[in-house]
């Protein structure tokens, strides 16, 4: 009996340490990457009274490690009780994607002029029709350890509530 302790030992101590390398190789796994999301959102009304909107949404690396960003959707709707109308956007990184370095932002912009639109702006500022906005992203980084893609989606809509500011809402978020 005496003479299997000394492996039982070495066993449980090689246990231990398999245990904190796989602790450890995660932890760093989270925090040796890109993390790529949407940091603000800030907008601008045209004119006054308002007749347009501008937006630009800045997406922000904030990980230690740059990231490959691909734009998979940047879609503005604009809801009315009756139909629901696409926008286009102004401009973005396109199709083809951008590195994105530590602390690196990239700008998503987008617009809304009630000039051949649908609905008035008034429509918009008094919550009549609702604008959103669904973005969707990817990014790639490398890895000595493994290759990496992640991906970000969010919904954002423009909210305004009687006596405060008007403004944009990010709705729902999703990252892995």
């Amino acid at each position: 009996m005496l003479t299997f302790l000394p492996i039982v030992i070495s066993l449980l101590a090689l246990v231990v340490s398999l245990v904190g390398l796989a602790y450890t190789a995660r932890n760093y796994a989270v925090t040796q990457r890109p993390h790529i999301g949407i940091t603000e959102m800030p907008f601008q009304l045209v004119e006054a009274p308002p007749r347009a909107i501008v937006w630009k949404l800045v997406v922000k690396n904030v990980g230690a490690l740059p990231g490959f960003l691909t734009v998979r959707e940047n879609v503005a709707r604009l809801t009315t009780p009756s139909t629901t109308s696409t926008l286009g956007s102004l401009g973005g990184i396109g199709e083809a994607g951008t590195m994105v370095m530590p602390g690196q932002t990239v700008d998503l912009l987008g617009q809304y002029s009630e000039v051949g639109g649908p609905v008035p702006m008034a429509d918009i500022l008094s919550g009549n029709a609702m604008l959103s906005i669904s973005v969707k992203l990817s990014y790639t980084f490398p890895s000595w350890l493994w290759a990496g893609v992640r991906a970000y989606n969010a919904e954002i809509r423009f909210h305004t509530v009687k006596g405060v500011v008007p403004g944009f809402v990010m709705v729902s978020a999703k990252a892995n």
